[in-house]
């Protein structure tokens, strides 16, 4: 929904539009690492209970990631940077997003996020 906001708050054409999808997706590339090492099923462990909320390190999802992608977005701002802007603001979302399901909804430290 947050991609779709952006989308009308910025008025983005197509290619801005692929641009922040690709921001908001390439972020989660640190995730192929386990999913090659346990498999997609292994992967997928929101369907096994006793894996629900476990902690596990993701070298982009980490507390210097966030804040940097963060700052990065403002380049929204400057017509010259605004694809880049656009690709930083869509992996920060996602990162803020991610933060929050895991400290709020998975109830885990905040160290799961620290390098």
């Amino acid at each position: 929904m947050m991609v779709l906001a952006i989308y009308f708050v910025f008025h983005l054409n197509a290619f801005n539009f692929f641009i922040l999808l690709l921001g908001t997706a390439l972020i989660d590339l640190d995730h192929l690492s386990l999913w090659f090492k346990k498999g997609i099923r292994g992967y997928l462990y929101l369907r096994n209970v006793k894996e629900l909320g476990k902690p596990r390190k993701y070298f982009l999802h980490n507390l210097v990631t966030l804040p940097t992608f963060l700052i990065c977005s403002a380049l929204v701002f400057y017509q010259q940077y605004f694809v880049f802007g656009i690709f930083s603001l869509g992996a920060a979302l996602h990162l803020a997003w991610d933060f929050f399901e895991d400290i709020v909804i998975f109830k885990m430290s905040i160290n799961h996020w620290k390098i």
